[in-house]
């Protein structure tokens, strides 16, 4: 089984609803204003970089809007 990205990101947030929507059932959806955990894994996989949303897709790490 393909593991699933995971999009780290917020729920009003433009960029990362475009992200979701753009890869639908092949990712999942970690908001990270509700789980500060979810916000430490976001912030180690960015090297401590705020923008979102970032996409962690095996070993590929993709950070902010510039993803698409």
């Amino acid at each position: 089984m393909i593991e699933k990205a995971k999009i780290f990101g917020t729920m009003g947030g433009p960029y990362t609803h475009r992200a979701s929507e753009a890869y639908e059932e092949k990712a999942v959806f970690l908001d990270v204003e509700s789980d500060p955990k979810l916000l430490e894994e976001m912030l180690k996989l960015s090297n401590a970089r705020r923008n979102i949303p970032v996409i962690a897709e095996g070993d590929r790490v993709l950070i902010g809007s510039g993803w698409a």
